[in-house]
């Protein structure tokens, strides 16, 4: 338990610092949303692509191709605005996940491994698909800022609401379009992270922090912020669980991670709990 905690805590304020950095360069280069929405759409492209053809060389070749794909999908919906890129995109995700959890099925050593994939994958898909509906979001006067404003004007339901108002009045709506480019960024980088697996401790810290800013956003006390909840329960289940190594890149990637990183990046220490448990031996060739 303490090992899990600590684990939870140090993958925690990596993702902390991570986070302060992308803020800080946000606040003070102040861009515009959709320039850094396509900047984050091509930053986790090219670590998704890169991580699968590291990948296909460390004989993981079918794991490698799904994050290959996965990552093909994730990119296809910010540059193909038509109908059907919904239904290619969406296929061609599910069709990467599939092939990363044959091709890293050697290195499964959890239990629950197919109701945590299968978890992992519905929240990672639906924050994808999210930010993917950038048109509604962007430029600055689309919908974030209409939900902004309108949250920050509401009468405050619990003791909470106060304070997250005055941050929304004061920080997020003067910068709309920068905002709304970061969140939806992080709905994009952190949702496909979560769908294939890779980095979930990171991820699921991501994704937990936007659910947390959705659920303030409406009221924590609101039954209208049911489902985000249960995404919020779903991603905590994810961090303390490494479900990664539910058929996920981090249980085909991890053997390549120094020790200290790995358990920062990858949760290997909630995995595979026990310091003296061996590692999945490398493939012939590695």
């Amino acid at each position: 338990m303490v090992g899990t905690l600590v684990s939870v805590i140090r993958s925690g304020l990596l993702f902390a610092a991570v986070l302060v950095v992308v803020l800080i360069l946000g606040a003070g280069l102040a861009p515009d949303g959709q320039t850094i929405l396509y900047a984050s759409v091509w930053i986790t492209t090219l670590l998704v692509v890169a991580v699968g053809a590291f990948l296909v060389r460390g004989q993981r070749p079918i794991a490698g191709a799904g994050a290959i794909l996965c990552a093909v999908a994730g990119w296809l919906p910010f540059f193909w605005h038509t109908p059907p890129s919904g239904i290619v995109w969406t296929v061609g995700l599910i069709v990467g996940v599939a092939l990363i959890a044959y091709g890293s099925r050697q290195d499964v050593a959890m239990p629950l491994a197919i109701p945590l994939l299968f978890a992992r994958f519905v929240v990672g898909w639906a924050f994808v698909d999210n930010a993917s509906n950038d048109q509604t979001w962007l430029p600055a006067g689309g919908g974030f800022l209409s939900s902004a404003t309108a949250s920050a004007a509401r009468a405050p339901l619990d003791f909470v609401d106060p304070a997250y108002h005055s941050f929304l009045s004061g920080v997020v709506i003067p910068h709309p379009g920068t905002w709304a480019g970061m969140f939806l960024s992080g709905e994009l980088a952190f949702g496909l992270l979560l769908a294939v697996g890779l980095f979930t401790p990171l991820a699921a810290w991501g994704t937990m922090w936007l659910s947390a800013n959705i659920i303030l956003q409406k009221s924590f006390i609101t039954h209208g912020t049911f489902q985000d909840k249960t995404y919020f329960v779903l991603e905590f289940v994810a961090l303390v669980t490494a479900a990664g190594y539910a058929y996920g890149l981090d249980a085909a990637l991890h053997r390549f991670l120094p020790v200290r990183w790995d358990d920062v990046l990858t949760g290997a220490t909630r995995a595979m709990p026990g310091v003296d448990r061996p590692r999945p031996a490398p493939m012939p060739g590695t």
